[in-house]
């Protein structure tokens, strides 16, 4: 169980890392440009702390994600994916890691944003990668599908008007680009499911 875990864990860390510019680079364009910056330091903790843990479970692990991302990722993001984790994580009855406690976890940690944030979809907010994988999760669609599906949900806020944070001061100009948090979303459902 640890080793999957430190496994997934490990591999949303190096594609965080390999990304931080790309994240940033959206987050410039609509935001204040700290997102990459924020995401990899926060995971990079979130790893450190797995690697100290001998016996760590999924559901153990999820909540302690929360924890350090509520403590170490600035913005609104810090908030926003610190609560889903741990929001998500307390809807898990065990600690497998499997279809249905990870279709748990989405749907708890897309709740947990929805109230917090106070968003809809279609706002352009990381709520519509996680909220629309939760109802793909809940119609038990193939792996393969939802994996796809969860890059599609990231591209289309590209065609949004943001509606909330930052991004909603441009209006109409926002359009066009990526919303980060679904970027950063898309990378860390799809290393979570892929391990399925």
């Amino acid at each position: 169980m640890r080793n999957d875990l430190i496994k997934i864990f490990g591999e949303i860390n190096k594609e965080i890392l390999c990304k931080e510019e790309y994240l940033t680079n959206l987050d410039n364009k609509i935001g204040d440009g700290d997102h990459g910056f924020n995401m990899r330091r926060g995971f990079n903790f979130v790893l450190e702390k797995l690697n100290e843990k001998a016996d760590i479970g999924f559901k153990d692990a999820l909540e302690l994600t929360g924890q350090i991302l509520m403590s170490k990722v600035g913005g609104a993001s810090g908030p926003l994916y610190g609560m889903a984790f741990i929001k998500g994580s307390n809807s898990i009855k065990n600690s497998k890691i499997n279809y249905q406690n990870i279709a748990d976890f989405v749907k708890g940690a897309a709740d947990a944003i929805e109230l917090l944030g106070k968003v809809h979809l279609g706002d352009a907010t990381l709520y519509d990668v996680w909220r629309n994988v939760a109802i793909d999760l809940k119609r038990e669609l193939p792996k393969e599908i939802i994996l796809e599906n969860i890059t599609k949900y990231r591209d289309e806020t590209r065609e949004m008007m943001a509606l909330k944070g930052r991004a909603s001061y441009l209006k109409e100009r926002s359009i066009g680009t990526i919303d980060p948090g679904c970027a950063s979303s898309e990378i860390i459902l799809r290393h979570l499911l892929e391990k399925l």
